[in-house]
């Protein structure tokens, strides 16, 4: 934990007065220790910050910090490698059901499909979203919406979201082929 209090008080000269009294206040918020790959995660998301980190990039991070150290939520972080496979396994709780829907990914900053566009939702209660080929911007973290839609005539997600099932925040490392 202290690594990531050094890291983020480095970049906190990023963020406004109020964003960095409300950073610090998520972060005391937390009384437990968080695990080590979720502590990893916010180093890379903190290291990739700069002077030239956009106001978007900045909120989202907040976001971020406030899912992990406030709402308790960790299992929807990761760290991928641009070019591989990804999947998001969601589970869905008692009483959900995604028949009717399309479910996939859409990239939280501009809404691109990132999934497959005609995969059809279900009762069961554990579903998997593949993310084949990820191609998002490297050295840097993103925020990943896990949508359940209504099919357009082709059977195919139409953009009309339904319901924003899960949030997953990946942050992308170079090719591990290159």
């Amino acid at each position: 934990m202290q690594r990531i209090l050094i890291e983020i008080d480095r970049i906190l000269e990023f963020f406004s007065d109020a964003e960095q009294a409300y950073i610090k206040n998520i972060i005391d918020f937390s009384t437990d220790e968080i695990p080590k790959k979720t502590s990893f995660f916010i180093f890379k998301c903190a290291r990739s910050i700069d002077g030239n980190t956009s106001q978007d990039k900045l909120t989202l991070f907040i976001k971020i910090l406030e899912q992990i150290f406030i709402k308790d939520t960790t299992d929807n972080v990761d760290i991928v490698h641009s070019g591989e496979d990804f999947f998001v396994e969601l589970r869905l709780r008692r009483g959900e059901d995604l028949t009717g829907s399309m479910i996939l990914a859409r990239n939280g900053a501009n809404g691109n499909a990132l999934s497959s566009v005609t995969l059809k939702g279900t009762e069961a209660s554990v579903q998997r979203i593949d993310l084949l080929d990820l191609d998002l911007p490297v050295n840097t973290f993103h925020r990943i919406n896990i949508l359940a839609e209504e099919p357009d005539a082709n059977e195919s997600a139409s953009g009309d979201s339904n319901a924003l099932v899960n949030i997953v925040y990946l942050f992308v490392e170079d090719n591990i082929d290159q």
